[in-house]
């Protein structure tokens, strides 16, 4: 418990040098941008005294970090250096080609099925009228709620990835940064779900309420290539429940 205070500790005063660093850019940046509007040369003039200010110029947080470290090593690893740098400063773990692979793989799979089931369906006269909506409006919300589920997780890889990205954001979200997630391992379980999601949709065998999902596909097809179809009560209902989402 003591040990994990330390190197939380150690983390902060990590995260402190890192936003001093990051407050020097900022103001350089600011200075520079107003030596541009306004052509003319305070950037120097300014940028001095930015860095003879006390946040800049004060040694507290390195000389406290070389506090913590020296005591850390001392206490809890018996003057093992190494592996007390392991504990204090742990190496971000690479990114997996495999996951990156079955990204790729799972995405690529979607899109070709999509867009060949489109196709097929489209020149087969799959979408054909239905006169009974009883299953679509019972199975819709369902269908709607792994929808959201999808997004979620979708959309959560991308924060990561952003995360990644953007070192400014990384304060607000330490607990996830330092398990070492990747975007890329979170993007995977949305992509395996939407493949598994997308062959159920299209399944040809009268399982899961086969019409209810091909009145789906109907009504979307209406939805997206709507100039080109007539579009009714129905299609005009589910297009609004979509952007309502």
């Amino acid at each position: 418990m003591i040990r994990g205070a330390f190197i939380e500790l150690y983390k902060g005063l990590g995260y402190l040098k890192t936003y001093r660093h990051l407050n020097m850019l900022a103001f350089a940046k600011i200075l520079k941008k107003f030596d541009k509007v306004t052509s003319k040369q305070v950037l120097p003039i300014y940028l001095k005294v930015v860095e003879s200010s006390y946040f800049n110029s004060s040694n507290k947080i390195i000389k406290l970090a070389d506090e913590v470290e020296e005591i850390f090593v001392k206490q809890f690893t018996e003057d093992n250096r190494r592996k007390a740098m392991k504990y204090l400063k742990p190496t971000q773990r690479k990114e997996s080609h495999a996951v990156t692979f079955f990204i790729g793989l799972f995405t690529g799979c979607f899109i070709a099925l999509f867009v060949g089931y489109a196709i097929m369906a489209h020149t087969t006269g799959t979408y054909g009228p239905q006169t009974n909506t009883i299953y679509m409006e019972t199975v819709y919300p369902l269908l709607s709620m792994f929808s959201l589920l999808f997004l979620h997780f979708f959309l959560y890889g991308c924060n990561i990835f952003m995360w990644r990205k953007t070192l400014g954001v990384l304060f607000v979200h330490l607990s996830l940064m330092e398990k070492g997630y990747t975007y890329s391992q979170v993007e995977l379980i949305p992509g395996l779900l939407l493949l598994a999601f997308l062959v159920l949709l299209v399944c040809p065998i009268d399982i899961v309420y086969k019409s209810s999902r091909y009145r789906l596909l109907s009504v979307l097809r209406n939805i997206i290539l709507s100039p080109l179809y007539k579009v009714v009560m129905l299609d005009f209902f589910m297009a609004d429940q979509l952007c309502s989402q």
